[in-house]
């Protein structure tokens, strides 16, 4: 009776906490992302035949007569893509030619190669002569500074990390007074490894002057609400099932992190990253060509591998090496070339999930591929024609597949369809409004009892027992990343980190827009996963590794972030 009254009471002040604290959360954040400076550098200079010095400012730069090439150049007989400008660590400066229609000369030859060059060194492009020299003091003032009405004030990351782990521990306490009679074993010791692991990882992280933890915070804020929806299935699972679960989510998670640490150290090395392209894109290939074979459906979609007792989604994998493999170093992708290589491979990897009627990863790819193309080429009349026969390829698939079309049907009228094919979407949508701003309390609410509520409806499930507060937190996570994506891009060192942080912040935000939005009846249910909150290894895991394109992105600026 005593603990009865104490969890009464707790859940009470317990819900209105939480949600202060998700708030505060995200507004610390965003502090801290606005506190954030970046110090332009200049690396070297250009000095023209008439004695302008025109900075460079990155490690890679292109030359041309397009207002969008870093180095403008507004002659006639220079081209639009005229050349790229590259610093290789431990080598140092070298130029490329990407094709362009008078070519490039170092010291009076012609380069078909990219070719290193020395302090002093004459580039001629197209008759028009360049010399490459080091900055002097003075170079500074050649970079316009933006203006700012006032210098911000500098954010505690510690006081975001303090605000996350009072988060977690009050989640924690809230579950463990509600499954108290039968409390899965995995229930606390889960929350206490994902707050002594994001204040180590914080902690280390500080020590080592490492980038500031603006992408893994947000995760670890996301990771929590992944394993509270763990524990809401002690309803229908029991303590035991709930624990298995939990040590599976808490297993994927940690592997998950292992990955990005490595894959994190991989990325810090580009020349071994260009060299990986290749081998990534074929494993990504090899692993669509395996789920062809050996793959069994489950959902309609046939997008299974059985291993023994694990049970995996390659297609959750192959997202990381569509990033990886996708992605290039400037003085790449300007070339035709390179650009068909990926649309080949896109095409490829769309696909082999089309035969397996998975299209709802499709989609994901789809969009994915497109935010690459943008940065890659810019050519809108490539886009719109893909654009166009992609929307051919989805009214085709909308009109031959039943289950497709039964889902589009009930697209906006799930309330004509309840006992059918809209029975999820209502579910869910009632669930939202009994939920309200605060929510029920964790293990209250009823969603979880109907099919898929931990993966394809868990916004509903968040939003029913934590509260509209906490799930739009949720959200607004991946739209902080994606905005802190598009700044990690504007200083990269290079395209490469540049177009792989986009694609993985617009995959992550397509996704999510996917699961939410298709989940409350505004878009059509495709069965999708929201990263690190629905249940499932092969999603959790996988989506952690591609949190090390941000913090390889944040390592490899231009200039230090300060």
């Amino acid at each position: 009776m005593l603990l009865d009254a104490i969890y009464t009471y707790y859940l009470a002040v317990s819900r209105w906490v939480l949600a202060f604290l998700a708030l505060l959360f995200i507004l610390q954040w965003i502090r801290c992302f606005l506190s954030l400076r970046h110090r332009t550098a200049v690396l070297a200079v250009l000095v023209t035949e008439d004695g302008d010095r025109l900075p460079v400012t990155s490690y890679e730069s292109s030359i041309g007569r397009r207002g969008v090439s870093d180095i403008v150049l507004n002659l006639p007989n220079i081209s639009r893509k005229h050349a790229v400008l590259t610093y290789v660590e431990g080598e140092g400066w070298r130029i490329s030619d990407t094709g362009s229609s008078g070519g490039v000369a170092v010291n009076g030859k012609r380069i078909d190669s990219p070719t290193p060059l020395q302090t002093g060194d004459k580039i001629t492009l197209n008759g028009y002569s360049l010399y490459l020299e080091a900055p002097r003091q003075e170079d500074v003032g050649l970079v316009k500074k933006p203006k700012r009405k006032k210098k911000p004030k500098k954010a505690s990351f510690a006081a975001l990390s303090a605000l996350l782990g009072c988060f977690q521990l009050i989640m924690c306490v809230q579950l463990m007074l509600r499954f108290r009679e039968d409390m899965p074993l995995f229930l606390p010791i889960s929350f206490l490894v994902l707050f002594f692991g994001q204040i180590l990882y914080y902690g280390v992280n500080s020590r080592q002057n490492g980038p500031p933890p603006l992408a893994e915070m947000p995760v670890f804020f996301l990771s929590t609400l992944g394993m509270a929806v763990c524990s809401t299935l002690s309803s229908k699972e029991g303590a035991a099932g709930v624990s298995a679960v939990m040590f599976k989510q808490l297993g994927a998670a940690a592997a998950g992190f292992v990955a990005f640490l490595v894959l994190y150290k991989i990325l810090q090395n580009t020349r071994l990253t260009m060299r990986l392209r290749y081998l990534a894109g074929g494993a990504a290939l090899g692993l669509l060509a395996l789920n062809l074979v050996f793959g069994f459906s489950r959902y309609g979609a046939k997008n299974w591998i059985d291993i023994g007792p694990i049970s995996f989604q390659p297609s959750e994998f192959v997202k990381i090496a569509f990033i990886f493999a996708g992605a290039a170093t400037l003085e790449r992708l300007l070339t035709t070339r390179n650009l068909l290589l990926f649309l080949g491979f896109s095409a490829a990897c769309i696909g082999a999930l089309g035969l397996m009627r998975d299209f709802g990863a499709a989609a994901i790819f789809f969009v994915t591929m497109m935010i690459i193309i943008v940065i890659r080429s810019g050519d809108w009349r490539v886009i719109a024609g893909i654009t166009a026969l992609a929307g051919a390829g989805a009214a085709g698939i909308v009109l031959i597949m039943p289950h497709v079309t039964k889902r589009f049907e009930a697209w906006g009228h799930v309330w004509q369809y309840a006992s059918t094919s809209g029975y999820q979407q209502t579910r869910t949508l009632v669930a939202i409004g009994s939920g309200g701003l605060l929510g029920v309390g964790g293990g209250n609410g009823y969603l979880d009892t109907v099919s898929a509520a931990s993966t394809d409806l868990v916004f509903g499930v968040v939003f029913e027992e934590w509260g509209g507060i906490i799930a739009l937190s949720a959200l607004a996570c991946f739209v902080l990343l994606a905005l802190y994506a598009w700044r990690l891009a504007r200083s990269a060192q290079s395209a490469y980190y540049a177009i792989a942080v986009c694609a993985a912040a617009g995959m992550f935000l397509f996704q999510t827009a996917l699961n939410a939005f298709g989940a409350t009846d505004i878009l059509p249910l495709t069965g999708v996963t929201m990263p690190f909150v629905s249940v499932g290894g092969s999603s959790v895991l996988a989506s952690w590794i591609i949190i090390a394109f941000f913090k390889a992105a944040a390592k490899k600026q231009a200039a230090p972030l300060v």
